[in-house]
């Protein structure tokens, strides 16, 4: 790479994760406020960046709720799910010289619906800690609705709706649906997510996983990432500049026209996490 080597390009993906100053959603490391810090806020570099190694280890997808509800369930699952957190493992890791383990938190199934993961979870980042390695928290990009709605229903108006005569799911996982990210309830939701990781897990980071799906195109089909996107341009550019055709047409709500919906389309390739 130009001008910046492997570790130190490392430790910047890993302070994206541990802050952001621009979402509202993740708070600075260790700090002791309930609240998340406003627009344009001071964002505190953890410390340790940069003067330890950093090497991780993972765990985020290996619990049942998920596996289960995935249908990809190997026999040895509980087995292996209690492994994890146990006390020989955690030495194992530490003898391997893992510095960050990044643990199951939040999948989107909805706090409820994880309490008892999240428990165990609570106790692994105990061990981690009292082991002297760090704790990173995983945060899914999707939500699995069928539990969460029953904890949120109003969650349903989160969902982006169907593109090209598709429900906009998760790859092939059909009981994950994307939603847009900026939708005040979601984000209201995440942050208690996060408020909680921090204050009860002692979360040396945040990994909020997948976000480059919040970039497709699919995701901004979302009626009120549409009005966000015609708020920006007509708050960018000034009425003169809106006379040009392209940026006029995305800008102006126009009453009666209605766009034809899409017939169905190709195939979403599969993932597995």
């Amino acid at each position: 790479m130009n001008g910046i080597n492997r570790r130190d390009f490392i430790a910047a993906g890993v302070a994206t994760g541990v802050c952001s100053t621009r979402s509202g959603l993740v708070f600075p490391y260790r700090t002791d406020r309930l609240t998340s810090p406003g627009p344009g806020a001071a964002c505190v570099t953890p410390s340790w960046l940069g003067r330890e190694p950093l090497i991780i280890a993972g765990c985020w997808d290996v619990f049942p709720l998920f596996q289960r509800r995935r249908g990809t369930v190997p026999v040895l699952l509980d087995e292996l799910y209690k492994a994890q957190g146990q006390d020989q493992t955690i030495k194992t890791l530490k003898e391997a010289g893992v510095t960050l383990g990044i643990i199951h938190f939040f999948k989107g199934f909805g706090l409820a619906a994880e309490r008892e993961h999240m428990a165990d979870a609570r106790l692994m980042a105990k061990r981690l800690k009292e082991n002297g390695m760090r704790v990173g928290l995983y945060v899914g990009a999707s939500i699995a609705y069928e539990t969460f709605l029953a904890e949120v229903p109003e969650a349903v108006d989160w969902f982006v709706p169907d593109f090209m005569g598709k429900p906009v799911y998760y790859f092939d996982q059909t009981f994950r649906r994307l939603v847009y990210f900026m939708h005040p309830g979601y984000r209201e939701y995440i942050r208690r997510v996060v408020t909680l990781g921090v204050q009860n897990f002692s979360a040396d980071l945040i990994h909020f996983d997948n976000t480059a799906l919040m970039a497709e195109p699919r995701v901004f089909q979302h009626p009120m990432a549409i009005r966000d996107f015609r708020k920006y341009l007509t708050d960018k550019f000034t009425p003169p500049e809106l006379i040009q055709p392209l940026l006029a047409s995305l800008a102006l709500d126009r009453p009666g026209v209605v766009l034809p919906e899409p017939v169905r389309v190709g195939e979403q390739s599969g993932c597995c996490h």
